[in-house]
């Protein structure tokens, strides 16, 4: 599934509670819930180890959700040995930066800082898909305006040679 059928997924769940017929609220906890199946997607794994969850007992898989973050999706396809990602899934070059941002600002612990709806992670996947600023590129606590990874970029790596 390409991110275009992913965001098409996430569109379908909005539009499902905005008519009524999901008959809870979609809140920050199933934005969390989709960022995890984003997560698994796009890095062909869950964020957190199942059987180092299993091993340690429900003690150490409380503590690990609550309190690690898992690593960042282009981290984990970095550490696969195979050449090509798989079918479907980005390259790592497309994973860094914008998708980790997006993924990880749904897996936020602090709800505070998570998207605040399912639309929020939609539009940013849109705004992802047609180079655009996204919420989750905006710099933690900063008051600076939110930003794209090309900015960043031209920031960080100017053009130009080394000095």
């Amino acid at each position: 599934m390409g991110l275009p059928q992913k965001a098409n997924s996430l569109q379908s769940i909005q539009h499902a509670h905005q008519k009524g017929i999901i008959h809870r609220d979609i809140k920050r906890a199933d934005v969390y819930g989709l960022g995890a199946l984003l997560y698994e997607l796009l890095a062909g794994r869950p964020p957190f180890d199942p059987a180092v969850l299993n091993r340690g007992g429900w003690a150490v898989m409380r503590r690990t959700i609550l309190f690690e973050n898992p690593a960042k999706p282009s981290a984990v396809v970095a550490g696969n040995k195979t050449a090509e990602p798989p079918a479907g899934r980005p390259s790592l070059a497309v994973l860094r930066g914008g998708l980790d941002w997006i993924v990880m600002k749904a897996l936020e612990k602090d709800r505070k800082r998570r998207y605040q709806t399912v639309g929020a992670l939609m539009e940013d996947i849109e705004r992802f898909q047609s180079h655009q600023p996204m919420q989750a590129a905006a710099l933690p606590g900063s008051m600076l305006p939110d930003v794209s990874c090309a900015a960043i970029e031209r920031l960080v790596f100017p053009p130009g040679p080394p000095s």
